[in-house]
C-alpha cells in the first residue's frame, strides 16, 4: 500500500481555504463534546469527500484533538440488493 504525506500534497491539502475549514471545524465543535465520529459521504465520485475530510482532520489535529482519518471505498454488489 502506498503512503501519501498529506501535509505536503497540494492536490489534497488546500491551504488557500484554511479559514473555511476552520469555520467548519468551529461549527463541529458547537455540536458538543460528545461527538466521536464524523462521517462524510456523497452519491457520486469526485465530489471532494477526501479533500474535505483531510482538511477537516488537519484542522482538528492542529487544535490538539485526537484525530484518525479513515478513507475507504465501500462498494456494494447491486445483485445483492435485489435478492
Amino acid at each position: 500500500m502506498s503512503q501519501i504525506n498529506l501535509l505536503t500534497n497540494e492536490r489534497i491539502v488546500d491551504r488557500t481555504n484554511t479559514e473555511y475549514y476552520n469555520a467548519l471545524r468551529t461549527n463541529i465543535q458547537f455540536l458538543g463534546k460528545d461527538i466521536k465520529v464524523i462521517a462524510l459521504t456523497s452519491t457520486s465520485e469526485n465530489e471532494g469527500k477526501s479533500t474535505v475530510s483531510v482538511n477537516i482532520a488537519i484542522s482538528l489535529a492542529e487544535l490538539g484533538y485526537k484525530t484518525i482519518l479513515v478513507d475507504l471505498l465501500w462498494l456494494v454488489d447491486s445483485n445483492l440488493l435485489t435478492k
